[in-house]
């Protein structure tokens, strides 16, 4: 079998949104004949949430070598927090005794932790070991100069000037790029030339099945029961970022609308929102707080902040009775809750950016009510078609329910784990033509 050393920092029981890909594929390598070991950060010195729930998802026989990195509590001392950056040289001292001893045939670097991609060109330099690096988000962008300082992120004059030394440094040598939408590859395109031939392929967010087996339908909290016969429920799960609160006070807008003119049994509709802070304890974050007081809608409205374990939130969108799926204000972003969300097999209602990837295929799915807008002055102007198209998802949840999920195989871990794997294989062949 060919070899495949996958880096991704965080890794089970980390539980962060740039490790699932890795994870959801680990089941389905081999299969393409691929043999793969895992090279990431000890859980106990990263501060990502923990979930080991997630560590019943990871098949028995893949080895993990786990590094130790520098204590964020030493380091943040000199302004220094990120795991990036704490590990990279822990990473990259074990990744060169297992390219010694292992002798793996490609370097796979899946992460948002941006400045391990380094590792790629550091290995390629020494060891002649061609890498393909995954962009879930994009590295070196000009989003947040767009936002009034007081919304860019803490050190961000600091952290946007060493994104855009190191980002070249990392791309430049690659030999191959997966990306979630075709714009961060473009984007890399026209800043790196010399990649335009490399091998490049866009490959969405996907989900497993094997998440969502009724075996885990203890995993659902209190709060949720699998059966509840006297309340409609209305869930979203996931952090709530800033570009997103414009969308979902539309929604809300609209549910306020339907159950002041009595169009719903207001009390038999409840609406949750869960796990949307990435604190926890006295840093939680009530993202909704003041939208729902100034809309009265405490006896209506569940905002759970803490995340919640990833098996337990799959099983809370497989028991709702409709998905709200929010886009952003961003016109690039994706939703990796998009496919989880499909393969929950509940009706969804969505307000998407009609230039995002992610509205196409909300709109070819017929389980899926979808109100997609293009400006933020659009949006706030579509109070009636939110209000008629929640009241059109509400009245006919039960045909919605029935309608199957169109082209599955575009959101299933296996058939998306075969396209990364059509990607290593091409630059393995130029390698080895003669294999």
């Amino acid at each position: 079998m060919k070899k495949l050393l996958i880096v991704s920092p965080y890794f089970p029981p980390d539980n962060t949104a740039d490790m699932h890909r890795v994870r959801q594929s680990l089941s389905y390598y081999g299969a393409f004949d691929w043999d793969v070991q895992v090279l990431c950060v000890d859980p106990n010195f990263t501060e990502a949430y923990k979930d080991t729930s997630l560590l019943q998802t990871i098949p028995e026989s893949i080895v993990i070598h786990r590094v130790k990195a520098p204590s964020s509590h030493l380091t943040r001392k000199i302004g220094l927090g990120s795991i990036a950056l704490r590990s990279l040289i822990p990473l990259y001292l074990k990744g060169n005794k297992i390219v010694r001893s292992w002798k793996p045939d490609l370097v796979f670097i899946s992460t948002t932790q941006f400045p391990s991609m380094l590792l790629g060109a550091w290995w390629k330099s020494k060891f002649k070991i061609p890498y393909v690096l995954d962009f879930q988000d994009p590295w070196h962008h000009d989003h947040y100069l767009t936002l009034p300082i007081e919304q860019r992120p803490a050190k961000f004059w600091f952290s946007y000037r060493l994104n855009k030394y190191l980002e070249p440094l990392a791309v430049r040598k690659t030999d191959g790029i997966i990306a979630v939408t075709q714009a961060y590859i473009d984007t890399l395109n026209n800043r790196y030339p010399e990649i335009n031939n490399c091998p490049q392929a866009v490959i969405p967010f996907g989900a497993s099945l094997e998440d969502v087996r009724e075996k885990y339908v203890s995993h659902l909290p209190e709060y949720f029961p699998a059966i509840e016969s006297t309340t409609f429920r209305i869930v979203y799960t996931g952090v709530i970022n800033q570009e997103m609160l414009p969308v979902i006070r539309q929604f809300l807008l609209a549910f306020k609308h339907l159950i002041s003119n009595n169009e719903i049994d207001t009390r038999k509709y409840h609406l949750y929102f869960i796990g949307t802070s990435y604190g926890s304890g006295i840093n939680r974050k009530y993202k909704l707080a003041e939208i729902v007081n100034e809309l009265s809608l405490d006896e209506y409205l569940t905002e759970i902040p803490e995340r919640v374990p990833f098996l337990t939130a799959l099983q809370i969108q497989k028991h709702a009775d409709l998905l709200l799926l929010p886009g952003t204000i961003d016109k690039n972003y994706i939703a990796s809750k998009l496919a989880p969300y499909l393969l929950s097999g509940r009706p969804i209602f969505s307000i998407f950016r009609r230039s995002s990837e992610a509205c196409e295929k909300l709109v070819e799915q017929k389980r899926v009510v979808i109100i997609p807008f293009e400006s933020e002055e659009e949006l706030e102007g579509l109070n009636n078609s939110i209000f008629y198209g929640l009241l059109h998802a509400i009245k006919s949840i039960v045909e919605l329910a029935k309608e199957p999920i169109q082209s599955p195989e575009k959101y299933s871990a296996e058939a998306l784990t075969g396209e990364q794997v059509q990607i290593f294989n091409k630059i393995y062949r130029v390698l080895h033509p003669k294999s």
